[in-house]
This record gives C-alpha cells, sequence and structure tokens, in this order.
C-alpha cells in the first residue's frame, strides 16, 4: 500500500486507497492476467494505463511488471468501515484460471 497519503476521499464522498502490485512471471511464454478485490462492499478498482472495468494485465515472459491499482469504495459504504479494514486481491491467470491471493489493509477516515 502506499504510505503517503494513507487515502483519499474523492470527490463523491469515496474513499481511495493506492497501491503498487509486482507481477512476476517465471514462465517462458507471456501471461495475462484479470485483477479483482475481495472483503470490500462494492470496491471498484482501477489500474494506471490500462482501461476497463475487468483490466487484464500482461507480463512479459521471465520480467517483473510493477501496476499502481487504486482501490475505492463508495462513500456510504466506506462509512462503515473501520480506520484499517482488511482486504484480499485475487489475481486470476486468464489462460488457466490459476489464483494467487494476497491480503492487505484498505485505509479510511473510520467510524
Amino acid at each position: 500500500p502506499d504510505r503517503n497519503p494513507l487515502f483519499v476521499q474523492t470527490q463523491d464522498g469515496g474513499i481511495r486507497n493506492g497501491f503498487t502490485l509486482r507481477l512476476l512471471n517465471k514462465r517462458q511464454e507471456a501471461r495475462t492476467f484479470a485483477l479483482s478485490v475481495a472483503g470490500l462492499p462494492e470496491a471498484r478498482i482501477s489500474i494506471v494505463g490500462i482501461d476497463g472495468n475487468t483490466p487484464l494485465i500482461e507480463v512479459k515472459p521471465d520480467d517483473v511488471r510493477s501496476v499502481k491499482v487504486y482501490v475505492t469504495v463508495p462513500h456510504d459504504k466506506a462509512m462503515t468501515l473501520p480506520s484499517s479494514a482488511r482486504m484480499t486481491f485475487i489475481l486470476r491467470d486468464s489462460e488457466d484460471g490459476m489464483e494467487t491471493r494476497r491480503d492487505s489493509n484498505f485505509r479510511g477516515p473510520g467510524q
């Protein structure tokens, strides 16, 4: 997670956190992954430089790719969360469906 600032309040009142994810592809062919988030009510993700509601991330063979990810929770849902809520990033290989999960924290103003 980005440490400064811990969170940003968007114009519509939602709460947004920034993260940098590093994806490692140890295979000898390019791979494409779909990223989602679980554990937060109505959370939306956006990836800098990648458009769409279900962004796909391509990682070159035997390479590491860093992506800047923003997770936003709508105002009414964010106000019900504690100042630090558990969440999970889910990365799914679009070819074989294999999933990798990593837990993190979503920061907000708290109740």
